[in-house]
């Protein structure tokens, strides 16, 4: 049996295959660690060359092949439209502060056409600014009322000012003459007198010079107990007179196109029409709340923009008063005024 055992055909096979020589094991370890070995490289960077010196944000770098970045171009597009109308959005409208009242400013008028002052400004002091914009100064002044300027407008031809306060208008002339510089001479405070006045029965709270050069010097006023006045700068007393109701009337506004067509707004939520040749009233709407601006749109003359208090700014058309053609809204108070560039 031990015989049979040494001889069979497992002992065969086991001892036919020899063993492998020495140097070879050794040969074949070695390409076997040869093929599992795998390269290290170590970047060495400065920390100062990397952070800031405040150290808040850590130096980026980019890989700037065009390559790798196909829509780049798509991208920085879409970055600029977004930065643009950002910058619009943002950007502040204010320019410059025009110093000099002694107490809060409460109105404000514009020349309707190019000439030598560009603003004129009334205080609650009862003072009258002329202000040049280029230079950012106040080129005349002038101690107008003993009570707050309630209203001021400038002339058609711009060399005179009118304004009211309490119960008063007047007239006065901007003494302004310009050098070769392109400054402008400063008016003497203390001389400066009113070259005419009117008195109205009751207080006044707005006064509008008319657009049209063959009116005379004509002006209307806005007043307290639902008084509109057609003045004519001849004459003292006014040449119409219209009584709508016993509310403050807040604006009146002539059309710049029609020489007798007037705009008013009161405080009984009324916005009414006015022809300075009829002795009623045109035309009148009921709003949703009292309005204290008003303007004419002098390139669409039909038209006009009123803003109320409740932070709304409406513009009507006059041959329809029975709903608003548009409603601009954004304003969390009352709108203190319009106007149109």
């Amino acid at each position: 049996l031990r015989a049979r055992r040494d001889t069979g055909p497992a002992c065969t096979s086991r001892s036919a295959a020899p063993k492998p020589p020495l140097k070879q094991l050794k040969a074949q370890n070695t390409s076997k660690h040869a093929q599992r070995t795998m390269k290290i490289k170590v970047l060495a960077r400065s920390a100062r060359r990397e952070a800031r010196d405040s150290g808040d944000q850590k130096f980026a770098r980019r890989n700037l092949d065009p390559g790798q970045h196909p829509f780049a171009a798509a991208r920085e597009h879409q970055r600029a439209v977004v930065a643009a109308k950002l910058e619009r959005m943002m950007a502040k409208p204010f320019v410059c502060a025009l110093d000099g009242h002694r107490d809060a400013p409460t109105c404000l008028a514009a020349p309707r056409r190019g000439q030598l002052v560009q603003c004129a400004s009334g205080g609650a002091d009862g003072e009258v600014r002329a202000w040049d914009l280029a230079s950012r100064s106040c080129v005349w002044r002038g101690a107008a009322h003993t009570g707050p300027v309630r209203g001021l407008s400038l002339s058609r031809d711009g060399a005179s000012l009118l304004s009211c306060g309490e119960r008063q208008v007047k007239r006065w002339r901007l003494e302004i003459a310009a050098s070769t510089g392109g400054a402008l001479e400063r008016a003497d405070a203390g001389h400066v007198v009113p070259l005419e006045t009117w008195t109205s029965d009751g207080s006044i709270n707005d006064v509008d010079a008319s657009w049209h050069a063959g009116a005379a010097g004509a002006f209307c006023t806005a007043g307290a107990d639902g008084v509109v006045e057609v003045w004519d700068a001849a004459r003292t007393s006014p040449a119409r007179r219209w009584t709508w109701g016993s509310d403050n009337v807040f604006k009146a506004r002539w059309n710049p196109a029609e020489p007798s067509l007037l705009c008013a707004v009161s405080r009984d939520r009324a916005c009414t029409l006015y022809d300075a040749r009829a002795k009623t009233a045109l035309r009148r709407t009921i709003l949703g709340m009292p309005c204290r601006a008003l303007a004419w749109n002098p390139r669409e003359p039909t038209t006009f923009v009123v803003g109320g208090e409740d932070g709304r700014c409406l513009t009507f058309d006059v041959r329809s008063l029975n709903r608003p053609r548009l409603i601009h809204e954004g304003h969390v108070g009352a709108v203190a005024d319009v106007a149109f560039a």
